[in-house]
């Protein structure tokens, strides 16, 4: 072997398809990921209004509309703060 046919070898193998897959693999992925915390959102809205939830679970959250408000933009902040962090 030649090294000219070990460098052609070589740049092949980096040419080689990706599997077909892949890329709708990743968007189903997070569809589910999204439906998923979707239902649970969901749930979480119909067992509070049924009062099966305690209050404490979300007796954090203000009844009043202005400090609901910062309540959300500081989890936002902070939400946003995480991913840019982590990438």
């Amino acid at each position: 072997m030649t090294d000219h046919s070990k460098l052609s070898e070589a740049s092949e193998d980096g040419l080689r398809a990706q599997p077909a897959y892949s890329w709708w693999m990743e968007i189903l992925g997070g569809l589910g990921i999204g439906a998923l915390l979707g239902g649970v959102g969901v749930a979480a809205i119909f067992l509070d209004r049924m009062r099966l939830i305690p209050s404490w679970v979300f007796g954090w959250i203000s009844s009043d509309r202005e400090t609901q408000k910062r309540q959300f933009h500081l989890a936002l902040y902070w939400h946003s703060m995480d991913c840019l962090r982590f990438g």
